[in-house]
């Protein structure tokens, strides 16, 4: 899970690999640490970008960092 904020509150983004089947080169990923560094980047890089991009113009987007699974699974569980 990504930490994200807005002007509208929190705003969560799971984070989702595909399994066997779909995409056997993504069977090592088990928890975020297992996710290349550069590619925690870049998916940090989009959801602080992307929202400039909607009709409602979001003045600030803050990205608080990658969570674990285990926080992930409490925040799906609210």
């Amino acid at each position: 899970m990504i930490d994200v904020e807005d002007e509208a509150g929190q705003d969560p983004k799971l984070i989702a690999v595909p399994i066997h089947d779909i995409d056997p080169r993504r069977d090592e990923y088990k928890c975020i640490k297992d996710i290349p560094k550069h590619t925690q980047n870049e998916l940090a890089v989009f959801f602080k970008e992307y929202k400039k991009l909607e009709t409602k113009k979001y003045e600030q987007t803050i990205v608080y960092g990658f969570k674990d699974r285990k926080t992930a699974y409490e925040k799906i569980d609210k």
